[in-house]
């Protein structure tokens, strides 16, 4: 059975009602969807955090989640740990809570001059919750600050003192879906669990990411807002552009562009994300062979390749 279906029917269920093994499992699955994804989204979001106009220096490269999130906590509770309620799913790979020492399954007990325990959400839910950790992490921590943490690991306690850069600034995160969907808000990078297990392999997933944070670097969200009725025209060129600056973003983060075009000769004949999506998957293949080319042409200055729509916007600011 696919993870999300699962998933559904167990969130769906009271939580009695599902085997204790199926739903131990099924926690376990989604919180690998949410791993892949944010390694691949901190990997791009460092990478071209020099040619961002827009970032913050809070992410350490860790998935945070919560133990309120889950229907049956005595099933999060074998499937994670949670010795506290607020708990690190994972580290991302060369990250700085890595760097750290910072393990998946340590209890988070403090951030900063706040418990962690402490942040309730405004209606009662867990998304709310992280959020509301979130909002304070972007208020509190700035580029180079020295963040201060308190874990837990076992029965030991230890105090953390992060050296945080800057990141592009977009959350990515998981929806659990059935549908195969991604989407950019200007602040969060969404891919549904169907279209993560979707994609063949990490480079395809980091290209549906790239996609959606060059929508956020470039404002397409604020200007799709903006416009009093959705134009076919602004959504094909907004389409476009995200897939042209995509190349980039991959290309700085060590990732092969052609991974983009891989995913649409697989994705598009088969209309793996619905009949209505446009522009047409030649038409994307084309533009994205197009910007390979002029990255390749471009010559590195530090390892990197500026990108010229973030350039421009830099210059018009």
């Amino acid at each position: 059975m696919r993870i999300w279906l699962a998933l559904f029917a167990l969130m769906s269920a009271p939580a009695f009602a599902a085997p204790k093994a199926e739903t131990v499992a099924a926690y376990q699955a989604i919180a690998s969807l949410d791993a892949r994804l944010a390694t691949v989204g901190h990997r791009l979001a460092t990478a071209n955090a020099p040619f961002c106009t827009e970032t913050y220096g809070f992410n350490p490269g860790w998935v945070l989640h919560d133990i309120a999130q889950y229907p049956d906590a005595e099933a999060a509770k074998a499937a994670f740990g949670f010795a506290q309620p607020v708990e690190i799913a994972f580290v991302v790979p060369g990250g700085e809570a890595e760097n750290q020492g910072v393990k998946g399954g340590d209890g988070l007990q403090r951030i900063g001059n706040r418990d962690a325990a402490s942040f309730k959400p405004a209606d009662g839910t867990s998304a709310l919750r992280l959020e509301s950790i979130r909002l304070f992490l972007d208020q509190l921590w700035g580029p180079n600050y020295l963040a201060p943490m308190r874990v837990q690991r076992g029965a030991e306690t230890r105090e953390i003192l992060f050296q945080l850069n800057p990141v592009c600034a977009s959350h990515f995160w998981v929806e659990a879906s059935g549908k195969r969907d991604a989407g950019a808000d200007g602040e969060k990078v969404r891919i549904t669990s169907a279209l993560v297990e979707y994609a063949a392999d990490d480079a395809q997933l980091a290209a549906i990411a790239a996609h959606e944070l060059a929508h956020n670097l470039l404002g397409h969200p604020e200007q799709l807002r903006m416009t009093k009725k959705a134009k076919r025209k602004l959504i094909v060129t907004t389409e476009l552009a995200a897939d042209q600056l995509s190349v980039w973003l991959l290309a700085n983060a060590g990732y092969d562009p052609r991974a983009a075009v891989q995913f649409w000769q697989r994705c598009g004949p088969a209309s793996c994300l619905g009949l209505l999506r446009y522009p047409a998957w030649k038409k994307r293949v084309e533009a994205i062979n197009g910007e390979i080319v002029r990255v390749e042409e471009t010559a590195k200055q530090n390892g990197l390749r500026a990108p010229p729509m973030l350039s421009a916007i830099r210059k018009s600011q």
